[in-house]
């Protein structure tokens, strides 16, 4: 089956089409070993393309000649494709100005770049209209762009830092007057003794206070008796 123009991609092989020469570069390449590269225009009723031939053999092609390309393949230069013939594929003239072609669209003059998504090599105008199409139906969200201009008001609202700032010298004395009352100190809150004694807790350490107190007056009594006898 004849492979159209217009669906030639690259790294294409083995391909089988017919399609007639519009151009011809007069002047061929001719590298290093001394090999002889023509380049022609050729189309067929899908569009055109560059196709590259290798040999002296196809000094003679000419506008208007159609060819038939059996194990043809398709390479990419310079970012463009061109169709080629290798040395196992054959490029054969079957007749001349009786094959209808378009030279529209020119499918050598696409750049071709791997898309970042797949990393399959694609059209760049038509990643550019996917990328823009996506940005049209997927648009950034307005509390996104809310939120941040927030964040900067309150960072530029917060005062910068400072660190604290210390006296220096002596400090200054302050008179204290011990005969009258301390007005700054805190008073402390009377003490509710009608509830704080059924507290078994507080019973047994005030009992405790009782009997440590009893025992010194014993004590203190059993000394002045001492020292009066001594007396």
């Amino acid at each position: 089956m004849s492979t159209r123009v217009a669906d030639l991609q690259p790294m294409m092989r083995s391909l089988y089409c017919e399609v007639i020469i519009l151009q011809k570069d007069p002047k061929p390449t001719i590298t290093r070993n001394e090999d002889v590269i023509w380049t022609f225009l050729v189309a067929d009723a899908s569009g055109s393309v560059v196709l590259t031939l290798w040999g002296k053999t196809y000094a003679d092609l000419k506008a208007g000649d159609i060819l038939r390309i059996q194990n043809g393949e398709v390479r990419l230069r310079l970012g463009r494709i061109q169709l080629a013939v290798p040395k196992h594929g054959t490029a054969k003239r079957i007749g001349e100005d009786l094959l209808y072609f378009s030279d529209k669209p020119n499918v050598s003059e696409y750049e071709w770049e791997p898309d970042p998504r797949t990393g399959r090599l694609a059209r760049k105008d038509i990643l550019a209209q996917s990328k823009a199409s996506s940005e049209t139906n997927n648009p950034p969200h307005p509390s996104s762009s809310s939120n941040n201009d927030s964040q900067d008001t309150n960072a530029s609202t917060v005062p910068p830092f400072r660190p604290a700032q210390h006296n220096k010298g002596r400090a200054k004395a302050r008179h204290v007057d011990f005969d009258q009352p301390d007005r700054t100190a805190t008073p402390n809150p009377p003490l509710d003794t009608k509830h704080a004694l059924r507290d078994p807790r507080v019973r047994k350490a005030q009992k405790a206070q009782n009997v440590q107190s009893a025992q010194s007056r014993h004590v203190m009594k059993r000394q002045k008796i001492h020292y009066d006898d001594a007396a």
